[in-house]
């Protein structure tokens, strides 16, 4: 990858002192989060702070001011749960599983509750409470488990209605941010103790076996992704990308990136895409983690980056959506860039014909932009959502 100078950030700064912390506690780190989501149907289930909002994108309505949603009516329907609890904190997308989502969060909860929370019967079907620690990423669904990483450094595996513990995955030395990332019969977590782990249930399922493990040489947060062909991608705080054989625990390739790859990256093909703490977005192929292209946007790319069939999005810590030809030898790389203000820390999504970027401390919690003409757009929104007071 091309050797841009480094500058420093005051997300930089910020999540670093998140990993000492949790190298003194049990994974603690500031208590501010940033809006996640999970799009289902005409559904944004969108996880900020003490709420789960549902977001339905057949409802925005255009005025003569600006696009505006116009929600369900009565409030309480529109989030979950309907007063808050304590200092809980969602902090990473729901999951989907059958007609109910899935829940982690801050407090060190798992739940499963009635998916319809647009609705008046919206209910915790299941609670946990086993974690000491936070749940910093989403659960996984594998089968008939359910897998949630807690950053008391273990990894918990309940049945699928949530209501039995089956076993725990104890090894790690130190928090585990990473989702649950499961090839085959293989489970995959890493840890801010700089290794991945490659573990499967055992045979009478009440335990685990650990199959190989490998120092990454460096504390691994949140990038942890595997392609259908059986590599594992792991981004390190040692500015390195990391690819695995999943059977193996082999390193196929390592490569240096411009800065730490903190989200897990997006595999097309025979591409990886993905974007780093520097500012860098690339394109590597997948054979040997040569770079076909990268672009620096000049601010930190925190969250995931979201492709179509032709355009690379991204959002950067200093509030631009940014839109890339995703083509290897394109003219003109950079296709637009959208002021919309605030902090974009998040991956953004796809709903409908919108692609929505999910917004901190700006002045509104989702930015939605027409993938249709978003070249030809001004900087605002074809709508915009902030919940009810």
């Amino acid at each position: 990858m091309q050797n841009f100078k480094k500058r420093i950030f005051p997300v930089t700064i910020l999540l670093l002192l998140a990993v000492v912390l949790s190298a003194c506690s049990t994974g603690a780190m500031p208590d501010r989060t940033w809006p996640e989501s999970l799009v289902d149907g005409e559904t944004i289930f969108l996880a900020n702070h003490s709420y789960v909002y549902a977001v339905d994108i057949s409802h925005f309505v255009e005025n003569d001011k600006a696009r505006e949603h116009t929600g369900f009516g009565d409030k309480d329907k529109l989030r979950f749960p309907k007063d808050p609890e304590g200092n809980t904190n969602f902090g990473s997308a729901p999951v989907k599983l059958g007609d109910n989502l899935l829940l982690t969060d801050y407090s060190g909860n798992i739940r499963l509750i009635s998916g319809s929370i647009t609705g008046n019967s919206t209910s915790v079907l299941s609670k946990k409470s086993d974690a000491t620690g936070r749940f910093l990423s989403s659960a996984t669904v594998a089968g008939d488990l359910i897998l949630a990483a807690n950053a008391d450094h273990k990894l918990y595996a309940y049945d699928k209605d949530l209501k039995e513990l089956k076993w725990v995955f104890d090894e790690a030395k130190d928090s585990i941010w990473t989702r649950p990332v499961v090839v085959g019969d293989l489970i995959f977590v890493a840890s801010i103790d700089r290794t991945v782990y490659a573990i499967r249930q055992n045979a009478k399922g009440d335990g685990y076996e650990k199959v190989w493990s490998d120092n990454t040489g460096g504390p691994v947060f949140f990038s942890l992704t595997a392609d259908e062909d059986g590599n594992l991608y792991v981004g390190t705080l040692n500015n390195e990308l990391i690819s695995y054989d999943t059977k193996t625990g082999k390193r196929n390739w390592t490569v240096t990136t411009n800065g730490t790859v903190w989200s897990p990256v997006v595999v097309k093909g025979d591409r990886i895409f993905g974007g780093d703490q520097s500012g860098m977005i690339f394109s590597l192929n997948k054979s040997d983690g040569s770079t076909v292209w990268d672009f620096n946007v000049m601010s930190p790319v925190i969250g995931s980056v979201a492709l179509d069939d032709t355009t690379v999005y991204a959002g950067t810590f200093d509030g631009r959506a940014i839109c890339l030809s995703k083509d290897d030898k394109s003219d003109n790389r950079e296709t637009c860039t959208k002021k919309v203000g605030g902090k974009l820390l998040s991956t953004p999504v796809f709903a409908g014909e919108y692609v929505v970027f999910g917004v901190v401390d700006g002045d509104k919690l989702l930015a939605g932009f027409k993938v249709a003409n978003i070249t030809n757009q001004t900087d605002k929104p074809d709508w915009t959502f902030n919940p009810s007071k």
